[in-house]
């Protein structure tokens, strides 16, 4: 076996991140629509999950719901009773789990309709539900699992530093957002449920396996999308926020006015930077895929 035939394939963060553009031109009213669709669905589950805890906390105190509203998020839960407390946070908990398991099939959808669109360049919704259907759990049990390994970093990264002495809090949040940042490039278990069918330890084995070796680029690939989303935000956001709240200046004669279309504007943004997260996120494991194939092929080929 030569040396050449051993090299792991690379792909180039640069012309991923032009794949990325180019992809998002011809297809950018699909990629917004598929970024909007993401936005209202986090927001019903948010809301959700925000309405039932509050009717739990209405059950178990007794309160008027904006009354418990006050109760679960300010200091007064540290007044409760331990049994209180203890059944808000345990009910909090499992709410969040819920809806956390909920959110997987719900982006391998997304996700699903993404490759689609790199693929076909069309969504095709129906197949992507159909897709999704077949692995549900799997989505739902690999989102649940990959948040806990997140709750059990910041536990050890931000919580017990801060602990031991508070003046560590900003480095611990450094630390810990960079280990988000880098376990987010090394583990896509979604993404390996969805396009190859693995379950849910399979699927944090397989994604691992299969960012060994790109790890570098793919972290200089999403950095480069982050910055980038930044700047377009800032470019298009930024000077109607500044203008009123800044400067006092009331672009659309009422106050009101002006704050549906900051909204508005804010809403289509966010939408746009959701869709090309998602929809990079599909380009960067088929791009993995496709250089994994390559690479058995020149080594069949030299065998």
């Amino acid at each position: 076996m030569s040396d050449a035939a051993a090299t792991p394939q690379k792909f180039g963060a640069i012309n991923l991140f032009g794949t990325l553009l180019s992809t998002t031109w011809r297809h950018l009213l699909a990629v917004w629509l598929l970024g909007a669709v993401a936005m209202i669905l986090f927001y019903l589950l948010l809301a959700v999950v925000f309405g039932v805890v509050i009717f739990g906390v209405v059950e178990v105190s007794g309160l008027k719901p904006f009354e418990a509203l006050k109760w679960a998020f300010s200091d007064r839960t540290s007044s409760a009773t331990p049994l209180e407390f203890a059944v808000f946070v345990g009910f909090t908990a499992m709410i969040i789990g819920i809806a956390v398991f909920i959110s997987g099939p719900l982006f391998g959808v997304l996700l699903q309709i993404a490759l689609n669109l790199i693929r076909s360049g069309r969504l095709s919704l129906g197949k992507a539900m159909s897709v999704c259907r077949a692995c549900w759990s799997h989505l739902g049990l690999a989102n649940l699992l990959y948040f806990a390994f997140l709750v059990v970093l910041g536990v050890a990264l931000r919580w017990i530093p801060a602990q031991v002495n508070e003046n560590l809090m900003g480095i611990a949040n450094l630390v810990f957002y960079v280990a988000v940042f880098y376990f987010g490039c090394v583990f896509t278990p979604l993404s390996a449920v969805v396009l190859e069918g693995h379950k849910v330890l399979s699927a944090f084995r397989r994604s691992a396996l299969l960012t060994q070796g790109n790890r570098l680029a793919i972290i200089v690939y999403w950095l480069i999308i982050s910055v980038g989303l930044y700047v377009i935000s800032s470019l298009l956001i930024m000077p109607l926020f500044a203008a009123v709240f800044v400067f006092g200046v009331v672009p659309f004669g009422q106050d009101i006015m002006t704050m549906i279309v900051i909204y508005l504007l804010t809403y289509l943004v966010l939408a746009l930077a959701t869709g090309i997260f998602v929809l990079a996120t599909g380009l960067v494991y088929t791009s993995l895929l496709a250089l994994e194939a390559r690479g058995d092929g020149e080594q069949q080929a030299v065998d």
